[in-house]
This record gives C-alpha cells, structure tokens and sequence, in this order.
C-alpha cells in the first residue's frame, strides 16, 4: 500500500488515497466507460482522503445506478460509488487522477476487464483493444 497524490484537472479537488495498485485496476465497456475510456482502481472511501475542494465536488447517477463524482468547475472525473443487482456495493477512483503514480506503477498489476455492455461482470468482452 501507498498513498498517492490526486486531483481534478484544474486543482479545485485534491486527496490522498492509500492504494496497492499492484493488486491490479478495471476497465469496463458500458456505454457510458466506453465513451469516458474509464480506467478504476476499487478501494473504499476510508482509503481516500479529500485535502482540498470538498465544495468543487458534484455528482450524477449513472446510467446502471452508480454514483459518479466529479469537478464541478473542469468536469473531471473523480471516483463512482454505488450497488449493481448480484454485485457487491463497490468504490472506485478514476485511475486518471492520480498525480504520482509512476508508468511502471500504473502498470503493474493487471487490467480486469468487464464486460458491462453485456450485463457480465464475472467475464471480459471479446475485444478490448478499442477501448
């Protein structure tokens, strides 16, 4: 575990959040992740510390129920939180955001891929080499 530095792209929203990205990250391919290239790495609110801009942070319920926080002034992002029928609730940061995390970091762990467009969570779509 490490903490890591992160923000929104103009500043207004920074944290800390302590994460082992070795562990490895998700990428999904539902209509919305598909057309926002999401990249997350699960972890929970506990792990995640807001130093600045708690007032710069909005949010929307996604198109599956998720909750997505992002930057109220630059529209970056942030993290989704929520529950999915036969899921268990989940937390996820926008791996994005992360200011520190090094490319041999990034890439350290494996990449799960979900394949959301078709309801499965438990496979990874065919293709992912468009997204």
């Amino acid at each position: 575990m490490k903490t890591y530095h992160g923000s929104c792209h103009c500043g207004a929203v920074r944290f800390t959040a302590d994460l082992d990205l070795s562990k490895g990250t998700m990428r999904c391919n539902c209509s919305y992740c598909r057309k926002a290239r999401n990249w997350i790495v699960p972890t929970t609110p506990d792990h995640v510390t807001i130093t600045a801009g708690q007032e710069a942070i909005a949010s929307f319920t996604g198109p599956l129920g998720g909750n997505y926080a992002f930057c109220k002034h630059c529209g970056i992002r942030l993290w989704t939180e929520g529950d999915i029928p036969d899921y268990p609730r989940f937390w996820n940061l926008f791996v994005p955001t992360l200011d520190d995390a090094s490319p041999d970091e990034l890439t350290s762990g494996p990449i799960e891929w979900l394949d959301m467009a078709n309801d499965h969570w438990d496979r990874a779509p065919a293709r992912v080499d468009h997204l």
